[in-house]
């Protein structure tokens, strides 16, 4: 007798050791992927590969309610860790790992705005450019209107950069609706997170400095 497990050479006269081997091999590469999928939240077709799980299994487990695909390419085992407010730019950040989350997202993030924005700020180095996904705002930039102010927030072994509270400021300033922004200067001032020197020190950097508007609401 023959019997032939998730397309292996067939074995002759198994026995029960043989059959239970064979069922490990073809279990393996799903506990590795959903042991995955429990620290880093998502995963796409090229990692899955890497663990052994081809895009005919990433079907079948859909299929089965294992996991979800939950954009373009993109795969995790539920999607609650959507509601968060900085592991909803993974399934981006997965695809474009130098992005970084900003201006009024990052403000969200921080506890500075409480406005209710569906469009999510990411910006990217100037020669990276994509097409911009919907309820996305891309921002370009290179030197340290990329680079200043990158903050790494880890989340289990997610790695999600953001910028600091800073240039999130002068980003909404510069790129945004004014009123927002002038209502997260405010709360930001009256924050422990304030750091006058430092939002100068971005200000002159960046070319757009909140200088005069902080020391007219710091006179009010």
């Amino acid at each position: 007798m023959e019997v032939k497990i998730g397309g292996r050479v067939p074995i002759t006269n198994p026995t029960t050791f043989d059959i239970l081997v064979e069922i490990v091999n073809i279990m393996e590469p799903k506990a590795k992927l959903l042991a995955y999928l429990r620290d880093h939240f998502v995963v796409t077709p090229r990692l899955a590969n890497r663990m052994g799980v081809n895009r005919m299994h990433l079907q079948r487990y859909v299929a089965h309610g294992d996991i979800k695909k939950i954009a373009r390419g993109v795969y995790a085992q539920d999607d609650a860790f959507l509601l968060d407010p900085l592991l909803c730019y993974l399934p981006f950040l997965i695809r474009w790992p130098l992005a970084v989350v900003s201006g009024i997202s990052a403000l969200q993030y921080y506890g500075l705005t409480d406005a209710n924005f569906r469009v999510r700020w990411v910006t990217l180095p100037q020669s990276r450019r994509v097409a911009s996904p919907n309820n996305f705002k891309i921002i370009y930039g290179q030197g340290s209107f990329y680079s200043l102010g990158i903050k790494t927030i880890k989340i289990k072994k997610a790695a999600i950069k953001v910028y600091d509270p800073e240039k999130a400021l002068i980003q909404v300033f510069k790129y945004g609706d004014f009123e927002t922004g002038l209502a997260a200067l405010k709360n930001y001032l009256k924050s422990d997170r304030a750091n006058l020197k430092k939002l100068s020190q971005y200000g002159k950097i960046l070319r757009h400095s909140l200088d005069d508007r902080v020391r007219s609401l710091l006179a009010q």
